[in-house]
């Protein structure tokens, strides 16, 4: 029993030790908000007045740039916002999504002489490099404080062992 009120004791201090969770003011939440409108609105009229000539799946392409774009800012901004958790996944998770955004519009819009079986194989292999490395950085930063225990509690012991159970 003696076991089972110390790893109590550990969990408590370690709940005490966690940062707390500041929320972000409503200014920057409201800025990040809003800027998913503003570039759609933006796309819109671009597209519609003509100013860019560009085919349905052009605008389409330059859209999900322009989303990824945008989710990647805001997992930068909220990852290091003073007093918020650091999100170390979402930062990583959308910088992949931008990458994949980034090469879909370049090869979209023509911008590289390469064949489509060229393309098709860059693209996987930039996107799968980017997955396992943004996700292996990922993982490298986030720590289980809850279920790692401290060097100097082996945990509990096998009840077969212990006369107290």
């Amino acid at each position: 029993m003696a076991n089972v009120q110390h790893e109590l004791e550990q969990l408590q201090g370690l709940e005490q030790d966690r940062p707390q969770k500041v929320e972000m003011r409503w200014g920057v939440k409201g800025a990040l908000v809003a800027l998913a409108p503003v570039a759609a609105a933006a796309i819109t009229l671009v597209t519609t007045f003509g100013w860019a000539h560009w085919t349905a799946t052009q605008t389409a392409l330059v859209a999900t740039e322009v989303g990824a774009a945008i989710g990647l800012i805001s997992a930068v901004v909220a990852h290091y916002y003073p007093g918020t958790p650091k999100e170390h996944v979402a930062v990583a998770a959308t910088f992949v999504a931008w990458i994949s955004a980034s090469l879909a519009v370049v090869s979209g819009f023509g911008w590289w002489t390469l064949t489509q079986e060229e393309i098709s194989a860059l693209g996987a292999l930039v996107t799968a490099v980017i997955g396992v490395g943004g996700a292996l950085f990922a993982r490298g930063k986030v720590f289980n404080t809850l279920t790692t225990r401290a060097p100097d509690n082996p945990g509990p012991t096998d009840p077969a062992d212990d006369d107290s159970y």
